[in-house]
């Protein structure tokens, strides 16, 4: 069955937004994904075909301009193409005077949800499809340098969805929370970025969702700086399972850094680029 074009309007409620007053990144994910099982259920199509579930391979969204709460706001789902067990799809975040303030793609895949029977596929035949997608190619992985941040969380009841998949958003929740750790590891605290007088802001975002981890699985997230430019950083990841160590999830951010006072783009000091040398990969 063809899915055809959907519009979902929504308020940007409080909880959806962090300590800088923006939308966090793995509520844009939330997003996309609802009005995706809207545009679904609009179409006559279920997120589950039998024993299989549509589960969105490769994610990415470019956030061009912050969302605060209150603002209502028009996600529009483009269809792109489709192949069988394949689905591509385009996002808009739109205000109601028209402004555009996100852009994404998802490459939505049907697979089994059985963690052994995708165990064997490697990242790059399970992430790319066989038909036009307008993901842009994920960024290769980096080597890790020697002070990688690792970050261990058990999946719980309310990261499991209805159809018994772990949620996508769940293992951004979890880069992020990385990433706050690296920066705390390293001495650069919240608190001290407030006190410098900048702060990394998430400008694009790629997930590559390789796996589901099941209810009660430990899950173990390694990220690092692979690249670090004049007011951009690119951090990778990349997420497995503790019991066997399946890979589950390999992701990427583009941050940017912005003046706390102007909201203008920064250089990244000195200084935190020393600090966070053994942080940063060899390559970059």
């Amino acid at each position: 069955m063809e899915i055809t074009p959907h519009t979902t309007r929504y308020t940007i409620r409080h909880g959806e937004c962090d300590p800088l007053q923006h939308v966090y990144t793995g509520s844009y994910l939330r997003l996309m994904n609802e009005a995706s099982v809207e545009a679904f259920q609009a179409s006559g199509m279920k997120m589950q075909d039998q024993n299989k579930v549509w589960i969105p391979a490769l994610t990415y969204f470019d956030m061009n301009l912050p969302l605060h709460q209150g603002e209502e706001i028009d996600i529009e789902v483009l269809p792109v193409s489709s192949a069988e067990n394949y689905l591509s799809f385009d996002y808009t975040f739109r205000r109601q005077d028209g402004t555009v303030t996100t852009n994404g793609s998802i490459n939505w895949r049907l697979q089994d949800p059985s963690p052994a029977k995708e165990a064997q596929r490697t990242s790059q035949e399970k992430a790319s499809p066989p038909f036009e997608s307008h993901v842009p190619e994920p960024h290769a992985l980096t080597t890790p340098p020697t002070g990688v941040i690792q970050h261990q969380v058990p999946v719980g009841w309310c990261d499991i969805s209805q159809e018994q998949v772990i949620y996508s958003a769940r293992y951004m929740d979890t880069m992020v929370n990385a990433a706050m750790q690296a920066g705390t590891t390293y001495n650069w605290t919240w608190e001290r970025l407030h006190e410098v007088g900048f702060v990394f802001v998430a400008k694009k975002q790629w997930l590559a969702y390789l796996a589901s981890a099941g209810l009660s699985d430990q899950i173990l997230v390694t990220t690092w700086l692979a690249r670090v430019r004049r007011s951009t950083a690119l951090r990778q990841y990349r997420i497995h399972r503790v019991a066997d160590g399946l890979l589950l999830a390999e992701g990427h951010t583009l941050f940017v850094t912005i003046d706390m006072h102007s909201g203008r783009p920064v250089r990244i000091p000195e200084i935190f680029i020393k600090d966070l040398a053994e942080h940063i990969s060899p390559d970059g």
